[in-house]
């Protein structure tokens, strides 16, 4: 804030503004603000690569492989303003590479890079085989896991496995290969080992999949991938020291999205585009396989039968999955239904009979083969409760021990069987002591703890729309007396009276200590207050004295000024602690002088003693001048101005004028 002032005889006027000095901007490179990310696409097809980048002035290159690029050819770059796109048309090996943009101002230089692969539609054409894995026996003998041996290997692992890199998330397309690697360490720890997890399952190895440790690098390799094959694929490093774990995802594009629409486009400026509608004469197909495998199940009569499959490859269009039932192919009808859709094959058999048990057949099949799943289906009629077994009487030999009742029962897998367990013909309380347990055809009764008022009758009782059954037994438990009135011990009862008629006394010996609640004489200065003490206007001033008996907890002091208390005040400190007696005064006024009284009181008595204080006082006016001379001269200044200037006689002429 700045302020004017004019000022004359008359008076003054003023003015006030205020100045702002702003800091200019620092001059920047360009920074995007839209990127593209590298992308895999087949030969023939398009692609476009987009850029945005916020600053002044920015100009745009492309290169590919470091070798700058211009429109002409497959290469279509288009600039506007802070935005620039590069198209790549009817891409062939040759275009796949690193791009890199750089945008430039006058005040520097920011570059984007991304990768481009362009993969060719036709595949080798070699022996068409089926998805394999391996199993072989493998012979080892298990060293004996002794203390001694457990020492050694943890000695042998030196510090916990750490990863010196990070997997990289791709995006493939169905039919390409895909490699992970990762550097570890310590490399040479013999206890180190090493997974990789799909989803959080364990990746299989087989003709597709292979995996490999060594040197200081895992790696996984997959050839060809499918659509199954997408999801988190995580890497763990385990010795006895610790564990570590990295994850990236990885995305596969089957070939069916891509003919489901001509163009399709991410949120991170990359764009691509099929040429074609349906996979050409050259587009590998492979041979039907299955991913999993048919569930045989136990069911009832007028339950739902449901069967599933998942299996490859799912953009043949030619692909078809027909279900057989004890070698007879099952036609749909109002109870039968079949689905076939995005790799997944379903069969849905509602209220099952007894003629729909026997073997179901799932068969895939398209132009280069066929392939095959089987599960069992077995339809149970009785769905009456039986017991297979029934129930026994028990003896619980303890107080407060567990009894425990259990039967055989079925059907099995019966939803809606209900099982009640009666006590005397009356349902069992709900208790946490009280357990019951129902599942796998095996129904059973536990109580624990058991009490005496637990004896009786317990009986199972089991029913559901088809009938009931039941079975009981006895439960009998040991009474034992609440009060134990004869003696268990009968040598130790006459030590225990001898005992009980003497006093003995645990502990240190009390000692009577009368000093701690009365006061035992009266007070006594062993020290007294000085006699007089004098001081200077503004200067601390200390009192102090000593008084007897000092671990007397009656005592009291109190302080006097010329017979008065002494007022509350910050510059008075008074202290009192085991016959020790001061007061400070911060600093002292002349008013402050006078007669200082010490009173000390007991009991049985009191006690006084006194001082003066003297507080001298600085002369606060000044009356004759320190500097005469500057008085003087302030006396002739002072003189009043007005008066007239002294008239200086006017000159005589001593004789008349001469002629020269």
């Amino acid at each position: 804030m700045y302020m004017l002032v004019a000022r004359n005889e008359g008076g003054s006027v003023q003015s006030r503004f205020s100045l702002n000095v702003l800091q200019a901007k620092s001059p920047e490179a360009p920074e995007f603000t839209g990127k593209f990310q590298s992308t895999t696409l087949y030969d023939g097809d398009s692609v476009k690569l987009y850029c945005k980048a916020a600053g002044e002035a920015v100009t745009f290159k492309w290169f590919k492989d470091n070798e700058q690029i211009a429109s002409g050819g497959s290469f279509n770059i288009d600039s506007k303003g802070n935005e620039t796109t590069l198209s790549i048309n009817n891409a062939t090996l040759a275009e796949g590479g690193w791009y890199r943009c750089d945008a430039s101002n006058k005040h520097g230089t920011t570059t984007l890079k991304g990768r481009v692969v362009v993969q060719s539609r036709q595949k080798f054409q070699g022996p068409a085989h089926r998805e394999m894995i391996t199993l072989r026996k493998v012979d080892k003998v298990e060293r004996s896991r002794t203390p001694v041996n457990q020492l050694q290997d943890l000695s042998a692992s030196k510090a916990p496995p750490k990863f010196e890199s990070q997997l990289q998330s791709q995006q493939l397309i169905e039919g390409q290969a895909i490699r992970l690697e990762i550097r570890y360490s310590p490399v040479d720890d013999p206890n180190l080992r090493i997974a990789w997890l799909q989803n959080g399952k364990a990746v299989l190895a087989s003709s597709r999949i292979q995996t490999s440790t060594e040197f200081g690098i895992s790696s996984l390799e997959i050839n060809p991938v499918s659509v199954f094959d997408q999801g988190e694929y995580t890497v763990v490093a385990v010795n006895p020291l610790g564990e570590a774990r990295t994850s990236t995802n990885i995305a596969v594009i089957g070939h069916g999205s891509h003919q489901a629409t001509s163009s399709s486009a991410n949120n991170f400026g990359t764009s691509y585009q099929s040429r074609v509608q349906q996979a050409p004469a050259g587009v590998y197909i492979d041979l039907p396989n299955f991913q999993s495998d048919l569930r045989s199940q136990e069911l009832f009569e007028g339950q739902q039968i449901h069967l599933e499959v998942k299996l490859t490859p799912i953009n043949d269009p030619t692909l078809q999955v027909v279900w057989y039932l004890n070698g007879r192919e099952l036609m749909k009808n109002d109870r039968v239904h079949q689905n076939f859709s995005n790799g997944f094959a379903t069969l849905d058999i509602t209220d099952a009979r007894k003629e729909d048990s026997g073997y179901y057949v799932a068969r895939a099949i398209n132009k280069l083969g066929e392939a095959e799943n089987q599960a069992t289906i077995i339809i149970h009629l009785d769905l009456t409760p039986k017991f297979l077994s029934q129930l026994k009487p028990f003896h619980c030999d303890q107080e407060l021990g567990r009894s425990i009742f259990e039967a055989r029962i079925q059907p099995i897998n019966d939803p809606s069987l209900r099982v009640s367990w009666l006590k005397d013909g009356q349902p069992l309380p709900n208790a946490n002591r009280i357990q019951i347990f129902q599942n796998f055809g095996v129904v059973s009764l536990s109580l624990h703890p058991t009490y005496p008022e637990d004896n009786g009758v317990y009986t199972c009782v089991l029913f559901n729309a088809h009938g009931q059954a039941q079975s009981s037994a006895e439960l009998t438990t040991t009474w034992v007396e609440t009060l134990q009135l004869d003696s268990k011990h009968t040598d130790s009862l006459p030590i225990i009276g001898y005992l009980d008629s003497h006093q003995v006394h645990i502990g240190p010996q009390s000692v009577e200590r009368p000093e701690e609640f009365n006061s035992l004489e009266p007070p006594m200065f062993a020290r007294e207050l000085a006699t007089k003490i004098e001081v200077m206007e503004n200067e601390p001033v200390h009192f102090e004295a000593r008084i007897q008996p000092a671990n007397d907890v009656k005592m009291t002091v109190e302080w006097y000024h010329n017979g008065k208390p002494l007022p509350a005040a910050h510059r008075f400190r008074p202290m009192f602690d085991f016959g020790y007696v001061a007061l400070d005064l911060l600093y002292a006024y002349p008013e402050d002088s006078g007669t200082y009284t010490l009173v000390a009181r007991n009991e049985l008595g009191e006690a006084q003693s006194s001082v003066e204080l003297l507080v001298g006082s600085e002369k606060t006016l000044y009356l004759e001048p320190n500097h005469p001379e500057g008085l003087e001269r302030i006396k002739e200044l002072e003189q009043d101005r007005r008066q007239g200037i002294a008239e200086v006689e006017d000159r005589t002429c001593d004789a008349a004028p001469q002629n020269s």
